[in-house]
């Protein structure tokens, strides 16, 4: 059973996809063929991405909540460490409300500038608002 584990770790479902569709293809001929197991496993392979999609999407709901409720300091301490272009762009998508389509087309290190000019400019409204604050509460009349 560790074996099984080991090697689940190892091929990934896009693999396995790929190989159950080549396959299907490879039996789907009338005359050579088997196409009654090339439909069965086409249905696998489509069961399989399905369910990967699913789980992706819900993986990605969570994700996106999580950036939303990120303080500005994790934000900070979040993009200083390796990540991918990818999920630099839907942390600045969820948390700053920027758009894909133009981060998409963006450098590693040009998404990384967007995010800490939106991490600046939220820092500095933050540090406005809490001297206007303090302002208002130190008035006498």
């Amino acid at each position: 059973m560790s074996d099984l584990k080991t090697y689940s770790n190892v091929i990934s479902n896009k693999e396995i996809i790929l190989f159950l569709n080549k396959l299907a293809d490879s039996l789907s001929s009338p005359s050579y063929g088997n196409p009654d197991l090339s439909a069965a496993l086409k249905k696998v392979a489509l069961s399989i991405e399905n369910k990967t999609s699913v789980r992706q999407a819900k993986a990605l709901v969570i994700v996106d909540e999580q950036f939303k409720n990120m303080s500005l300091e994790d934000v900070k301490l979040f993009i200083n460490k390796d990540q991918t272009k990818s999920v630099l762009i839907s942390l600045a998508k969820s948390r700053f409300a920027m758009g894909s389509a133009k981060l998409k087309k963006m450098r590693l290190g040009e998404i990384k500038q967007q995010i800490e000019g939106a991490l600046q400019h939220e820092m500095s409204i933050s540090i406005i608002s809490s001297e206007a604050q303090g302002s208002a509460n130190n008035r006498t009349s």
